[in-house]
C-alpha cells in the first residue's frame, strides 16, 4: 500500500471514529422550571430559570415548617401566608417554599386557585413530589387554620 492510500485510510477511519463518538452524546438541556395550575393555560406554559422561581414576600407570616430527607439530602418546607397582613380580603395566599428552590406550591386561601412548580430535571421533580406528599399528609402543613382554632380552644 502506498503512502497516499495509508494517509487516506487513516483520515477516513479517524473521521468516522470522531463522528461515531459524537452521535452517542446528546447535548444537555439547560435546567428550566415552569408552573402549572388552575389559572395557567396549558398551551401557554412559560419556562423560567432558577432565579425566576417565586419567593415569599418578606411581610408574609411563617406558619410552619418541616424537615425531610430525599436521597440522603435534608430539605426544609416553609409554609407562609399573606392572610395576616394588610391585603385585600380575597387576595390571601398560602405558599410552600422549598429552602433550596423557592415556592413549589401555592394556593389561594379564598378561591380554588393553585400553582405548582415543575422542572425538566427528574431528580428535582422527585424532591418536589416528596415535598408535596408531605404537604398533603402532614396536618401542620396543610391546615393552617387548624392550629389557630386549636390554640383558641
Amino acid at each position: 500500500m502506498n503512502t497516499f492510500c495509508k494517509a487516506l485510510t487513516y483520515i477516513l477511519v479517524t473521521s468516522c471514529l470522531i463522528s461515531c463518538d459524537k452521535v452517542g452524546k446528546k447535548k444537555k438541556d439547560p435546567l428550566t422550571f415552569y408552573y402549572t395550575g388552575s389559572k395557567i393555560p396549558k398551551y401557554n406554559i412559560v419556562s423560567i430559570t432558577a432565579k425566576e422561581i417565586k419567593r415569599h414576600d418578606p411581610n408574609d407570616s411563617l406558619l410552619s415548617y418541616l424537615n425531610f430527607n430525599v436521597n440522603n439530602t435534608n430539605h426544609i418546607i416553609n409554609m407562609y401566608t399573606s392572610d395576616f397582613r394588610d391585603v385585600a380580603m380575597d387576595s390571601g395566599a398560602l405558599l410552600y417554599e422549598l429552602d433550596s428552590l423557592g415556592v413549589i406550591y401555592g394556593r389561594s386561601t379564598t378561591w380554588f386557585n393553585y400553582r405548582r412548580l415543575h422542572s425538566n430535571n427528574d431528580s428535582i421533580n422527585e424532591i418536589i413530589d416528596v415535598a408535596l406528599e408531605h404537604i398533603i399528609l402532614r396536618p401542620q402543613l396543610h391546615c393552617y387554620l387548624c392550629r389557630l382554632y386549636s390554640d383558641a380552644h
